[in-house]
């Protein structure tokens, strides 16, 4: 996208999320048992959020990764868990947009992208592959069974779209969530609660060749791709946030004779989170602009999410004891950011996983 196409987008999204996502809608959809934010899914629907990375000929955005990074941003930095039910609904599309057979598209596609723009549009969410998911291959169906956790908004969605890895093949499967032998059993999570995750059960659960939608290992790498940027992308949101919060904070908080924004320790933290926010936004940048290619997505959610939660910390340590209190705001951004270090797998682990493949070794640690 051009310079002044990304610049109306993100002032557009912007004004969209300060309207919707005020702080006090932010705490409220933050606490425990809140209904799903419906009515901020359906407005963004209207907005045509819910399908960025569709092609216009399909009745989408055709964004790039980096429009599909500016609207995740803005997004979290009202609140990452509502950014997040657009991010897993917008990946889950991907493979779907590989499908050929215009029947499969009607069944699984056509439906999403006609809903959006309904009071209660039908949602999707991904499922990347998981060491409990086992699939069997019997004649002229499948039969998946096994446990898949971290899944986001299950109880809330209509399809999930699954890969499963069997002896280094990838398939990835379209699967309604009201098929037989599904469970889904919500948990509590300490964040993204606006977006609530999910232990899936798959009892013996049976596909037919119509359900499967991908064969390729590109396809799985394209969906990454789209997910490290994204979840790098709430990183950033977040991270901006906590910096505007503990700014304001300490330029009006009195202590020892002067607001504490003179004070040294203070400006040392909030500098260290401002060159944090914009070393992070120029690595997202480079990896949109590089089409995440090599491990530079893998580069944008690690240095981005690790970003994140150390300048969620500082924000929290700024405000003091109020860094704690659920009022303020400010304790939801740790919680946040510490998802965006776990999904869509371990920072510490992918980085193990990097160096592994670049001595060309085993990823299995000895030692």
């Amino acid at each position: 996208m051009k310079e002044e196409e990304i610049k109306t987008l993100r002032d557009s999204v912007r004004e969209f999320a300060i309207k919707e996502l005020p702080r006090d809608i932010v705490l409220e959809i933050d606490m425990p048992k809140t209904p799903f934010p419906w009515g901020i899914i359906k407005k963004g629907g209207e907005l045509g959020y819910l399908s960025m990375v569709l092609p216009e000929r399909d009745g989408g955005q055709e964004l790039d990764l980096e429009g599909f990074s500016v609207v995740l941003e803005e997004f979290a930095k009202g609140s990452a868990g509502v950014a997040n039910i657009f991010l897993v609904h917008n990946v889950a599309q991907i493979p779907l947009m590989s499908l050929t057979d215009r029947r499969m598209r009607d069944q699984f596609l056509t439906p999403l992208v006609e809903s959006m723009r309904s009071d209660r549009p039908k949602l999707a969410t991904i499922i990347f592959p998981q060491p409990d998911i086992s699939l069997k291959s019997e004649r002229d169906r499948y039969i998946i069974s096994g446990r898949a956790d971290f899944v986001f908004n299950a109880r809330n969605v209509d399809l999930f779209t699954m890969f499963i890895e069997t002896d280094g093949e990838v398939r990835c499967f379209a699967v309604p969530t009201d098929t037989e032998g599904i469970v889904v059993k919500e948990v509590y999570a300490l964040g993204l609660r606006a977006s609530p995750m999910a232990l899936v059960e798959f009892n013996n659960v049976e596909l037919i060749e119509d359900n499967l939608v991908a064969t390729s290992k590109e396809v799985l790498e394209e969906s990454l791709i789209y997910t490290n940027i994204g979840v790098a992308s709430l990183a950033l949101g977040v991270a901006e946030t906590g910096y505007r919060y503990a700014l304001d904070y300490a330029k009006q908080r009195y202590q020892a004779g002067t607001e504490i924004i003179n004070h040294r320790h203070i400006r040392r933290m909030l500098g260290d989170m401002f060159v944090g926010i914009e070393t992070a936004r120029s690595v997202i940048s480079r990896a949109c602009k590089e089409g995440g290619n090599g491990y530079l997505s893998d580069v944008a959610r690690i240095s981005s999410a690790d970003m994140a939660m150390s300048a969620a910390t500082d924000a929290v340590q700024v405000h003091g004891g109020y860094g704690y209190m659920h009022d303020t705001g400010v304790e939801i951004l740790m919680r946040d950011a510490e998802y965006c270090q776990v999904y869509p797998d371990s920072t510490i682990r992918r980085k193990i996983d990097i160096i592994a493949e670049e001595a060309g070794a085993d990823k299995k640690i000895y030692i």
